[in-house]
């Protein structure tokens, strides 16, 4: 390895930094006690020609850092752009297990509803995230969000491109 440069979010030849770190108790150490330091622009710099090894890998890769990436990265999954063992329950969507999905519910297109959640009559889900136990109550609307586990939203709520942590409530 020759260098090691961050990225910066403009686009630059080379390859990307991306993935999980094995680190020696000695890269720790060279971080000052009680100060933030960035591993990527502060510390792995340091370490080129000094055992830093990367390991290069091809196939699909996106930064989700932003809720619309994560997204994408989902969609792109689960319309087979990208050869995963996740397997579609249906065309662009995912249904987990013991999921309730009322008559007059709407869901899709391209929707993720993990294990137990529920979708109450005259609710819609679509081009959303919805992870393991939510409930979207009747007449409620979500679109274009991510929703963290155990979220609740009221009857007649509307989210549009909303993110909302684990276990809150969403008032109509």
């Amino acid at each position: 390895m020759l260098e090691f440069t961050e990225k910066t979010g403009e686009a630059v030849p080379g390859e990307i930094n991306a993935g999980m770190y094995v680190l020696e108790r000695s890269v720790l150490d060279l971080i000052p006690p009680g100060e933030e330091v960035s591993i990527e622009r502060d510390v792995f710099p340091r370490l080129v020609g000094d055992g830093l090894h990367g390991l290069r890998l091809d196939g699909y890769w996106m930064d989700i850092g932003t809720p619309e990436r994560y997204l994408e990265a989902t969609w792109d999954i689960l319309e087979g752009r990208v050869a995963t063992r996740v397997e579609p329950t249906a065309p662009g969507m995912s249904v987990g297990a013991g999921t309730e999905v009322a008559d007059g519910a709407k869901i899709g297109p391209r929707v993720v509803l993990g294990r137990g959640t529920r979708v109450e009559a005259g609710a819609e889900v679509s081009d959303s995230v919805l992870l393991d136990d939510c409930v979207v109550g009747a007449g409620a609307r979500v679109s274009g969000s991510i929703l963290s586990a155990g979220v609740a939203v009221a009857d007649g709520a509307r989210l549009e491109g909303a993110v909302v942590g684990s276990g809150e409530s969403v008032p109509a």
